[in-house]
This record gives C-alpha cells, structure tokens and sequence, in this order.
C-alpha cells in the first residue's frame, strides 16, 4: 500500500499459494507483469534459487526487504540458509534491506549488496484507539516467550507478573493470541505503559516501538545501542536498562504516577512517528536506493 501511494504499480503474488509444477508456468505469470523489480522478505517458494535465476537472466531487479534481525552468516535460523550462503536467496539478490546497521562492511565482505532499512509502521494504523475494558491496565507486553532464542523475557514476564499482578497484562504468551490492526490500537489506548523488547543486537530494534508510539502509546522500551538516536529519550519515550529490575520498576512507578507528562511523551512520539517512521518514509528510502544504484 505504500508503494503504491509513491505511484508504483504493485503485483501480488502470495507465497502459500505459490504452485511451482511446473514452475516455469508460475515465473512466467510473474514475467508477465512486467516487473522491474520482484520484492519478497525470503522468498519462501519452492525452487527458490531457479526464482532467483530466472528473475536475473531477465534482468529483473531481485530485493529481499527482511523486517528482522540476520546476523552475517551465522544466524541460526536455518530457514534463511544463512550457513549456506550459495543458496540462500536473500544473500542472492540484488538489493538486501535489513534493520541492521552495523553489518554492513562483513555484508560486503561476502559480496552481499545490504543497505539498513527500520521498520515502521503502516500510517493508516497511526491513530488513537478506543479504551477497551478487557485491556483496562497499567501496563502491558506484546510478544511471545521463546525458549531457545531469547530468553530473557522469561525472567522479565515473571518480574512483572509478581510485581505488578493483575495491573499488567501480556498477550502473546504462546505464540496463539495476538494483536494487530484496530484492537492493537484499542489495547494500546486502554493501557498506561507499553513495555518494549526485543531481541539484542547492537543498532538493532524491533517494529514493536513504531507500532507502539505510532498507535498514541507510551513506550518504555530496553535501551539498546542507537535506539536513543531514532527517538529522543524523554519526549517520544523513555528506556530502561536490559536486566535491571529495579531501573526498569522506578521508571514504570515514575511514569505511573506523572499521567501529564506520560501523555505529553506519547503525544509526542505518535506525531514524530507519523513525519518519519512509517511505511511510507521507509518504502520512499527502498526505492531512492536502488533508483541511485
């Protein structure tokens, strides 16, 4: 949707339907449109790599835009063949978008063309909710517990279940209950604190911020290197410190206890998100990019 606001004519083509028998039959309907360029996260088809060769040998622009975290090489998803470089299609394309800012030079060292691109959130979901009863808390954490990759959500969801009970709320526990769309907005305006987390990494954050401080919420968020240059600590949100209990409580009594100022903060940052950190300004950046290349 927000490249098609930027003017350019949009195809779409969904993975999980994606039938490659035969797949010249399933390229061919992309060939058609006659694309200058084929955009995908990790091109989760069949056949992938022949995709990635039939695109090329007609020219066709290949962009992997990935809205997470993919350490150089060694990322231990496996889905993304990152220990099998020759084969893995994000590594192939032309153009390689990730949330990452600091890995550019080893990218290249593997002749990968990568370029740091944030995530954001969609402009149209940048609006105050309606209070919702059922979300009728002090704070509240979206995301799910993952035992093998991050575990230090764990202790941090144990933390403040005994310390906050019932005054907070965490959705997502087991992967099975989510908010997106409309009642992520209304849960976000029926709550004071929007706790922020995300998997560590140097210059590295999740959408979770945007989609918090976008939606009108106050973000208290893990501070983690850089983060303090996208937003301004104090007026569009505020950061604790990763594994420190009790930095992370004197900051969410602060902020319990000033509602003028907690408000003026997340009035703050939803308006800065909307000048710069939706879909719109990042798609704009995907395509200066590659028009200047």
């Amino acid at each position: 949707l927000s490249l098609e606001r930027l003017g350019h004519e949009v195809f779409r083509f969904d993975e999980d339907t994606f039938n490659t028998d035969p797949l010249v039959n399933n390229i061919n309907s992309v060939i058609a449109t006659e694309p200058d360029i084929v955009m995908y996260a990790k091109l989760e088809v069949p056949n992938r790599m022949d995709v990635i060769r039939v695109l090329k040998s007609k020219d066709i622009k290949t962009v992997s835009w990935y809205p997470d975290y993919c350490n150089v090489g060694t990322w231990e998803n496996t889905t993304l063949l990152m220990n099998d470089l020759e084969n893995c299609p994000i590594a192939n394309s032309d153009y390689v978008f990730l949330p990452d800012n600091t890995n550019k030079a080893k990218w290249n060292s593997i002749k990968v063309n990568q370029y740091c691109v944030r995530q954001g959130i969609y402009d149209g979901e940048c609006y105050e909710g309606k209070k919702d009863n059922n979300f009728n808390k002090d704070i509240l954490f979206t995301g799910s517990i993952n035992y093998t990759l991050y575990k230090y959500r764990i202790p941090l969801i144990q933390f403040l279940q005994k310390e906050y009970g019932d005054r907070f709320i965490h959705i997502g526990a087991a992967d099975c209950n989510e908010l997106r769309n409309d009642e992520l907005n209304n849960a976000i305006a029926s709550v004071k604190i929007v706790l922020g987390d995300s998997v560590y990494a140097p210059e590295y954050w999740s959408n979770r911020i945007y989609e918090t401080i976008g939606r009108g919420g106050f973000c208290l968020h893990s501070y983690t290197e850089g983060i303090d240059v996208e937003y301004k600590v104090g007026e569009h949100f505020d950061v604790y410190e990763r594994n420190n209990y009790q930095d992370l409580k004197a900051k969410i009594d602060f902020y319990l206890e000033n509602d003028t100022l907690r408000k003026n903060i997340a009035q703050q940052g939803m308006k800065y998100t909307i000048d710069n950190h939706t879909l719109l300004n990042r798609a704009k950046r995907v395509m200066e990019i590659i028009n200047e290349n």
